[in-house]
């Protein structure tokens, strides 16, 4: 995860909404989010549920999932680089 690359920004076009989520760089085969996430094209915008809150950092993320436990379901704004979606997430044990 890391700040969306200006680069990235500038040639899809985001709003400032968009720039200042979180671009998945890396997904996990075996991870919750492998087939809800794209590696280089997801953006994390906010947490929706179950307690709301922006995402701007991987500590953000970090904060927000780290109370949640396996089988607990978090649903995130995500931004594609081609559309906007929600997608939710059953937490699996590592």
């Amino acid at each position: 995860m890391q700040a969306v690359p200006t680069e990235l920004a500038t040639q899809a076009r985001l709003n400032d909404q968009w720039r200042r989520g979180l671009l998945v760089t890396d997904v996990a085969p075996s991870g919750p989010a492998y087939r809800e996430l794209n590696e280089n094209s997801s953006i994390i915008v906010r947490v929706l549920y179950p307690q709301k809150r922006e995402i701007r950092s991987p500590a953000d993320l970090e904060e927000a999932i780290s109370g949640l436990k396996h089988g607990d379901l978090i649903t995130l704004l995500v931004y594609e680089v081609r559309a906007q979606t929600t997608t939710s997430v059953t937490l699996k044990a590592q």
